[in-house]
């Protein structure tokens, strides 16, 4: 548990077992008590010595019980079959308590890539980003609303890279046409908006410094690939959408 990032992520990642749970147990006819005490017993350690993660696990755990012994959140969650973890955030201080002894919206309130695309310039982006395979998206993804997310900084926005270089050349060249701000490496890396899988099938966050470097090896290496130019090219064409 390194960050308030990571806090939200293990929420969402226990809200979502714990509604898929709730919702069983309702059919089965199971009293409510009985399913929150079930999930925290069966949650409640974790692989890990470290007090803070282990105070995390706990306080998460706490968050969770409150929402399901409340029956107008119970109501609002089984309405709903999709959540962002920013929705989960909103639903605990509106109908449970009045804050979170974490910080909340720091991607939205401090990160920021200054894009102000219009709807036409979206569009090519959208297009651009689908015809290059830059992104990893889902089958059902909403693309465009993914992207938005992520250059308006959204707490929840978070996207799997399929190539790092090509990223890397995406957002310098929307940075060179002033499209977006100079620091788009700190702000990706700060915001943890972007993930790739590691060899053994895990998920990581994409670094600034890992940005840096893949820039780095481009510039050196002088020649773009065929695909690379072409992503330059494109962003040279939305600018003059604008």
């Amino acid at each position: 548990m390194e960050c308030t990032e990571d806090f939200y992520r293990e929420l969402y990642e226990l809200f979502e077992i714990a509604r898929s749970w709730y919702l069983q147990a309702e059919k089965n006819h199971m009293k409510t008590e009985y399913f929150i005490e079930l999930f925290e017993r069966s949650h409640q350690y974790i692989d890990c010595d470290c007090a803070r993660c282990k105070n995390s696990r706990q306080m998460a755990i706490g968050i969770i019980g409150t929402l399901f012994r409340d029956s107008k959140c119970v109501s609002i969650i089984k309405k709903k079959e999709d959540y962002s973890k920013q929705e989960l955030i909103e639903l605990f201080l509106q109908h449970v308590g009045t804050g979170l002894p974490i910080l909340t919206r720091k991607k939205s309130s401090i990160l920021t890539l200054g894009c102000q695309l219009s709807d036409r310039q979206m569009d090519l982006l959208v297009e651009l980003v689908q015809s290059h395979d830059i992104f990893d998206f889902a089958d059902n993804s909403d693309v465009r609303s993914e992207l938005c997310r992520l250059f308006k900084c959204d707490l929840d926005a978070s996207i799997r890279v399929k190539n790092v270089r090509n990223v890397a050349v995406l957002f310098d060249a929307m940075a060179q046409y002033h499209l977006i701000n100079n620091n788009w490496q700190y702000v990706m890396g700060e915001g943890r908006f972007l993930t790739s899988i590691k060899k053994d099938g895990t998920e990581k966050f994409i670094t600034s410094s890992c940005l840096s470097s893949s820039l780095s090896r481009i510039r050196r290496n002088v020649s773009m690939t065929a695909s690379q130019y072409a992503i330059c090219k494109s962003i040279e064409q939305i600018l003059r959408e604008e």
